[in-house]
C-alpha cells in the first residue's frame, strides 16, 4: 500500500531564490536537526525535496518529498555532517543553516562548521569526478559500444 497526501507547500528552493532571509535559513537548521535527533536521514537530500510553507503568523513549517531514500540510523556525528552536505546551497546560506544545527546539536559551532566545509568541498570534488566519467563514458565507451553493435547487426 502507498498512502500519501497533498500539501499546499512550495520547495525550500524557490523561497531561498527569492530571498535569503536568515529566519528561514535557521528555520531550516531546526529542521533537520530534529530530524536527525529522530533517527531521520533523507539520503537525496535537497532544497527542491522540501517543502515549505509560513502560516498567518510567520511561523515556518517544512515537510519533506522523496522519501523513498528516508533511512533511520543513530545520528552520528559523521552521518549528520555527510546527509547536510547533500544540500547545495550557496556558502553564505549554508553557513547560516550549519551554523543554527550545531547550536541546537551543542556542538563547537567552529569546529561543526569547519568539518562541514571541509566535507562539502570534498563531497563536490566527488561529484565533479563522477561527471567527468559520465560524460566520458557516453562520448567514448558508449557509443564505442553502439558502433560495434550495429557492426556485428551488419555481418
Amino acid at each position: 500500500y502507498f498512502i500519501s497526501c497533498f500539501v499546499e507547500h512550495q520547495t525550500a528552493d524557490k523561497h531561498l531564490t527569492e530571498s535569503s532571509d536568515v529566519p528561514f535559513l535557521e528555520a531550516m537548521g531546526a529542521f533537520l536537526f530534529n530530524l536527525h535527533k529522530k533517527e531521520v536521514f533523507h539520503y537525496d537530500l535537497h532544497t527542491s525535496n522540501i517543502l515549505t510553507i509560513k502560516d498567518s503568523k510567520g511561523k515556518i513549517d517544512f515537510c519533506l518529498v522523496d522519501i523513498n531514500r528516508l533511512k533511520f540510523k543513530k545520528p552520528t556525528k559523521k552521518r549528520r555532517v555527510k546527509n547536510l552536505n547533500r544540500l547545495s546551497l550557496p556558502f553564505d546560506q549554508y553557513s547560516i543553516l550549519i551554523s543554527k544545527y550545531a547550536e541546537m546539536a551543542e556542538f563547537d559551532v567552529f569546529s561543526f562548521a569547519h568539518k562541514q566545509l571541509y566535507q562539502r568541498k570534498k563531497y563536490q570534488i566527488f561529484r565533479q569526478i563522477k561527471s567527468l566519467f559520465k560524460d566520458f563514458y557516453k562520448k567514448n565507451v558508449a557509443t564505442a559500444i553502439s558502433r560495434n553493435t550495429r557492426k556485428e547487426a551488419v555481418d
